[in-house]
């Protein structure tokens, strides 16, 4: 059964800049996500049956949602995930708008939706088992997302890891 989650995508321009802002923050340890990884989840669903990946997609387009720009502006270290991220220190309305809509159609079709309190991040290393160096956190240079689109990805096991897929992109309106 497919892994399902919507998620916003970056584009390779926002990708580079998080590159470059990886190379200078202190992940101790670790396993770095891959470059192509990278994303923000909105709504993370688990697996899902093939039956409801179409009533997602089509639900999914029915959607209406203005697009907005991400401040990435902040670093952290969750200890109980072992997670280092990258994420907004402010929330646009924007962005809590549209978690909601996904929400909603995710549970107007009774699926499972992970239950976690949201907060959107940018997974940038797993298993890491030290906090970072704070003095090394502060200061950080944002990296401004313009945010044009989401999608609803699936989650492939290879044998060389995991890699993300984009099964539908569908665009935020622009008023």
């Amino acid at each position: 059964m497919p892994r399902l989650f919507f998620a916003l995508w970056p584009d390779e321009d926002v990708r580079r800049q998080i590159a470059a802002l990886a190379q200078r923050l202190p992940i101790r340890k670790g396993r770095p996500v891959a470059y192509d990884n990278w994303h923000l989840t909105l709504a993370f669903l688990g697996d899902v049956q093939a039956h409801h990946r179409q009533v997602l997609l089509s639900g999914a387009a029915q959607i209406t949602a203005p697009g907005f720009s991400l401040r990435l502006d902040r670093s952290g270290w969750w200890p109980g995930s072992e997670v280092f991220w990258l994420a907004p220190a402010v929330i646009p309305d924007a962005l809590g708008e549209l978690v909601g809509k996904l929400k909603a159609l995710v549970q107007a079709r009774a699926l499972p939706l992970a239950r976690r309190p949201y907060r959107p991040h940018v997974t940038l290393a797993r298993g890491v088992t030290a906090p970072p160096v704070q003095a090394q956190t502060a200061g950080l240079e944002p990296i401004l997302w313009n945010i044009r689109d989401f999608c609803l990805l699936e989650s492939i096991s290879g044998a060389a890891g995991v890699r993300y897929e984009a099964l539908e992109i569908w665009p935020l309106s622009s008023g």
